[in-house]
């Protein structure tokens, strides 16, 4: 069959597929019926209605959730707020962008949509190399050359690979928990 007579045949007047709207007779509403009322004439499950996952129930985070992007913006302040501590007390970044880094990670992958939780392990190294570029621009004597910003990476290995391994973790254990 031709791809044009497929067409044709599928979505003639006479084939209803599943997604179409159909016209459904409505029965006008009786006096006494109104919002809370049951009607006899409806079947209705015995027991509670289990709700449908995503909407409210007990497999959503309680309190707060992000998306990716949020989450990804409480890492970037959380390292920032890191990088300046360690600017305050030094010349460079150290243990202060560690731990902020690892902590904005954990509390992000601990807060994120759990669809959105591949940019919160993907982006502690990516938020990284933007303090470093963002802290060599702005306090380097030399301004931002590829030599400093490859040595600060080195450098910051530990800080990103820390904070990656803390946000794997945080995934590990909201998928165990099927949270």
């Amino acid at each position: 069959m031709a791809w044009g007579a497929w067409v044709a045949a599928t979505f003639s007047a006479g084939n209803r597929l599943a997604w179409a709207p159909m016209s459904v007779p409505r029965r006008a509403v009786q006096p006494g019926e109104g919002a809370g009322t049951l009607r006899a004439d409806v079947p209705y499950p015995a027991g509670p209605v289990p709700a449908r996952p995503g909407l409210g129930d007990a497999s959503m985070a309680p309190g707060v959730t992000l998306t990716g992007p949020g989450a990804v913006l409480l890492i970037i302040v959380a390292a920032a707020l890191g990088a300046v501590i360690d600017l305050l007390l030094g010349p460079a970044l150290g243990i202060a962008t560690t731990i902020m880094l690892a902590i904005g990670a954990v509390l992000a992958g601990w807060l994120v949509r759990r669809r959105d939780l591949f940019s919160v392990l993907i982006s502690p190294p990516l938020v990284y190399l933007l303090i470093t570029v963002v802290t060599l621009f702005l306090v380097s004597d030399l301004g931002l050359t590829l030599t400093g910003l490859a040595a600060a990476l080195v450098y910051g290995f530990p800080a990103m690979a820390i904070a990656t391994a803390f946000g794997v973790l945080v995934a590990g254990v909201r998928r165990a928990a099927g949270r």
